[in-house]
């Protein structure tokens, strides 16, 4: 069954969707019996997904911190590669910030955020970061099977699968009237169950500070996700979900809780057609203007500028003549632009590379330039170093070797004396 339910999934075709987020409720009961109730003023998502690639977008986004409030956000998954670009005001001046990932933790990082919404994808559910259809594939504690049972519920026939995972013990009710879309939700988590970046519902807090009432780690935490209140609409014959909230409770023996409720709606689902693309640029990250501050969560410990859609290592100037696949001055003047970022998923997306050059980015691209791929400028470079690397490992282990025969000669003459 299920992997008849992930070939229905694969086989839904490309959607471009308008999502309002009504409502957000966040409640934490400490001491004080603190509690917030967020109504935002404006929370808009456009979604653009033809998979492998997804793009949300938010214009603006309320959310705020300290120092920051963002005014604009998109969070790209194409291929392999994962970019969150965000604009806003940082002490009071424009700023523009990127992090970037790429290989098996862009779809990692691109799902932990839509994990908190109502399904904007058909298996984006059950509150953890990865889809409750691989959960209930690969995450199977000892012993424990995938059950299936034919159910009616409120005058709806529906196929309930039920499973105890590693994340938890799972419930999903699914509709077979409207392409196996879920309806209800309902996952229970102890706090050694898996939660979120490969962590325990327990581990996870310890990222939060202790002025804000939620349970420490030393504490053991308890964890309920729920979907409910989901309804379906219907446009060129596909089905989806039109409106649904999505309940994540957390709480602990000594009575401390945590509760964050999202409603929202589809306002706008269409399919994703080349127009659409060409005009909101979707995918393509050569859109972005250079940001002030960017992060390789992949390799932190370099410092890069993200240009026309890729990432330069910033390496002494000297040895860019030795990086072959892009210059310093290429990069930085714009002259070099990589292939267009559904050129480079082609294969996956069965999109072609004059299609791509036209439709993500508004016209061709040079057929010589570099992607940002596995021979992209940081590979490069890394390759050039490495034998520099190895020969001052050489030389160290050289210098060593000398020293310590050195010693052992000083040390038999002094005994013979």
């Amino acid at each position: 069954m299920l992997d008849r339910i992930e070939r229905i999934y694969a086989s839904r075709p490309s959607f471009y969707s308008k999502v309002r987020l009504v409502k957000r409720t966040w409640q934490s009961n400490s001491l004080e019996s603190d509690y917030r109730d967020v109504d935002p003023v404006v929370h808009n998502y456009e979604m653009f997904a033809d998979h492998p690639n997804y793009e949300l977008k938010y214009e603006p986004d309320p959310s705020s911190g300290a120092n920051f409030t963002t005014t604009a956000r998109s969070l790209v998954l194409v291929g392999d590669e994962w970019v969150n670009y965000a604009e806003g005001v940082w002490k009071g001046e424009s700023h523009r910030g990127v992090q970037y990932d790429r290989g098996e933790d862009a779809r990692w990082h691109f799902l932990e955020i839509m994990r908190l919404f109502p399904p904007l994808l058909a298996d984006n559910v059950g509150g953890a970061d990865v889809p409750f259809l691989q959960v209930l594939r690969e995450y199977l504690k000892e012993g424990a099977q995938v059950e299936t049972t034919e159910i009616r519920e409120d005058g709806q026939s529906l196929l309930k699968l039920q499973a105890d995972t590693e994340y938890g013990d799972y419930a999903i009710y699914l509709d077979p009237s409207r392409g196996y879309l879920v309806r209800k939700a309902v996952v229970e988590r102890g706090p050694s169950d898996l939660f979120v970046r490969g962590l325990t519902v327990t581990q996870d807090y310890s990222d939060f500070p202790d002025d804000i009432g939620l349970p420490k780690p030393e504490v053991d935490v308890y964890a309920r996700y729920e979907l409910t209140d989901v309804e379906f609409g219907e446009a060129n014959g596909v089905a989806y979900i039109k409106e649904g909230t999505a309940t994540s409770l957390f709480q602990s023996k000594s009575g401390k809780v945590s509760h964050v409720r999202y409603e929202m709606q589809v306002e706008e689902f269409s399919p994703l057609t080349e127009d659409i693309i060409t005009e909101s640029r979707a995918f393509d990250l050569t859109r972005f203007p250079e940001p002030d501050t960017v992060v390789h969560l992949g390799a932190s410990h370099i410092s890069y500028r993200f240009v026309n859609g890729i990432m330069v290592p910033l390496v002494p100037p000297d040895l860019y003549r030795d990086i072959p696949a892009l210059s310093e001055a290429e990069a930085l003047s714009g002259e070099a632009l990589v292939q267009s970022p559904r050129e480079n998923a082609q294969g996956k997306s069965g999109v072609s590379s004059d299609e791509a050059a036209a439709g993500s980015s508004g016209g061709p691209m040079p057929s010589n330039t570099p992607a940002a791929s596995p021979n992209g400028p940081a590979a490069e470079s890394t390759r050039f170093l490495m034998p520099i690397m190895m020969i001052v490992g050489f030389v160290a282990a050289f210098f060593v070797l000398a020293g310590s025969i050195l010693a052992i000669v000083i040390a038999k003459k002094s005994r013979k004396i």
